[in-house]
């Protein structure tokens, strides 16, 4: 029979550990887009255009500092190609309506470093906010958008814009990932039993009492809603 201190742990433990995700992948973001920041400031004097501009007689103090400075960074685990994602990351972060970004997170800001229109990567990367898209998603828009090749330089003059992003298709799930689930939800259901049946009732606390009688109200109300799930439509 389980023991009700080692669930509280455990509970305890996966709170913990997410606020640790949570604060790593803050971290991780903030880092890419200063690193960033600082290069693009040092070498390219804050300038975007100064680090995209293909001309091969354009500055080299960059390229200067990865190579006399390559051992030093490797310490810091940063190579010369991770560097400029950073630039990059910084680059589209800076080009983004406000508030986009967080929400975004670094993974779908990457993504939208593979589009060089800005005007584009703004309104994909609103689109993914406000739509929930998932990075495949996201990068199934850009892709799309780089095939596209064309300017949104005048929303008024049409075949200059980008066409109309589709609504996110719905797919109907799948009864067997379903089952699984529900098979999965069930045996978690058993355990959490055993465990209720091993507390002493009368050592509980009025808070701890009337978090188990709302949590099980609340499995009670979603096992009804199953059941009504299984009924076919008359």
């Amino acid at each position: 029979m389980d023991n009700p201190q080692a669930i509280e742990t455990t509970s305890a433990h996966a709170e913990v550990l997410q606020t640790l995700r949570d604060l790593t992948r803050d971290h991780l973001f903030f880092f890419r887009v200063e690193v960033g920041r600082v290069l693009l400031d040092s070498f390219f004097a804050g300038q975007p255009a100064a680090y995209l501009d293909r001309n091969p007689h354009k500055t080299v103090s960059f390229l200067q500092f990865v190579q006399a400075q390559g051992d030093a960074l490797a310490e810091l685990g940063l190579g010369e190609q991770s560097l400029r994602n950073c630039i990059l990351t910084s680059i589209v972060v800076a080009t983004l309506p406000p508030g986009v970004a967080e929400p975004l997170g670094l993974t779908k800001v990457v993504e939208l470093t593979r589009l060089s229109d800005p005007t584009a990567r703004a309104r994909l990367a609103q689109a993914a906010v406000t739509q929930g898209w998932s990075v495949a998603e996201l990068k199934a828009q850009v892709a799309r958008a780089k095939r596209v090749h064309v300017l949104d330089a005048d929303p008024e003059t049409p075949g200059l814009q980008l066409p109309a992003l589709p609504e996110p298709e719905q797919r109907p799930p799948a009864a067997g990932r379903v089952a699984q689930r529900l098979e999965s939800w069930s045996r978690q259901a058993t355990e959490l039993t055993e465990a209720l049946s091993g507390l002493d009732a009368n050592r509980l606390t009025a808070d701890q009492r009337g978090r188990l009688t709302d949590a099980v109200a609340a499995a009670e109300a979603q096992l009804a809603a199953l059941r009504r799930a299984l009924v076919p439509p008359t």
